[in-house]
């Protein structure tokens, strides 16, 4: 295996054997990684991502994730410059952006005819530790055949990492239609 590094990771139960830098754009900053774990037949078994962050301000960060950079702050009312989002709001972010990018595969994969495909994504905050305790993904869209979509959401659920994360430590549900 040219071009690659071993990797010994001490917390993890697969041995990281590999680290392929993609052809990443590079910043002053690190480009991302992604770590990649092979069994003895040389089959992948694991992958990693690795994203980074610098301090920017006393409030904010930024994060660096392959060649796109995103500003991470807290409200004004919190101590911030408000100059971007929340972690948290990123988190809810995230779940959305996979389960869509998943979405739109499955539409584009099945050829099928949905269009103008929206969502939202609501978390319910809980207190003393603050913590999400339920997600909920609302999806709507143009389709002429509901039941089509209901397949295509469930693709989805079943394929997007963040959710499949997610089941079973938070409750995550995912409708169609809009929050009432």
């Amino acid at each position: 295996m040219r071009g690659f590094r071993k990797i010994k990771e001490p917390h993890s139960r697969f041995k990281f054997a590999s680290e392929r830098v993609s052809g990443l754009a590079r910043t002053g900053t690190l480009a991302c990684r992604r770590l990649q774990a092979y069994d003895e037949m040389g089959i992948l078994i694991a992958d990693r991502m690795k994203i980074q962050l610098r301090q920017i301000s006393t409030s904010s960060a930024e994060a660096t994730l392959r060649g796109h950079h995103v500003s991470i702050d807290r409200p004004v009312d919190k101590g911030g410059t408000d100059a971007g989002p929340m972690g948290g709001e990123l988190f809810l972010a995230a779940i959305g952006g996979c389960f869509m990018s998943n979405l739109l595969a499955a539409v584009r994969a099945r050829e099928a005819m949905v269009s103008d495909v929206r969502m939202e994504v609501i978390g319910t905050l809980a207190n003393a530790p603050a913590r999400f305790i339920a997600v909920e993904l609302y999806v709507a869209a143009d389709c002429a055949d509901p039941e089509q979509l209901e397949r295509l959401v469930d693709i989805a659920d079943r394929g997007c990492v963040m959710m499949n994360t997610l089941r079973g430590k938070l409750d995550v549900r995912v409708q169609i239609g809009v929050p009432a």
